[in-house]
């Protein structure tokens, strides 16, 4: 469908907490590792679509989710899966699109 609508770029932007931990449990662990995994094949297959795919991330002790990042005043670095090029999300070019 997302190559249907036209999609260009396409943002992965998960909950911190479920790719960051602040315990060092083996459980944990294993949950974060599964959920990187899952991400990394979802990221893959529409990488094979001919779409960016971005990462947006953050540091956990900023906020757990995007909304509270925001409610901070600050903003989410993006990763292309494709470049691995990282910078700062520019909400102005955001806007043109």
């Amino acid at each position: 469908m997302i190559k249907e609508w036209g999609v260009k770029k396409f943002i992965i932007a998960y909950d911190m907490d479920s790719l960051q931990r602040n315990d060092d449990s083996i459980k944990s662990a294993k949950k974060q590792q599964s959920l990187f995994e899952t991400l990394k094949e979802f990221a893959a297959q529409v990488l094979q679509l001919g779409i960016d795919v971005y990462l947006w991330t953050w540091n956990l002790n900023d906020g757990k989710g995007l909304d509270d990042l925001l409610l901070a005043n600050k903003l989410p670095f993006e990763v292309n899966l494709r470049t691995g090029e990282r910078e700062l999300v520019d909400l102005n070019a955001l806007q043109r699109m």
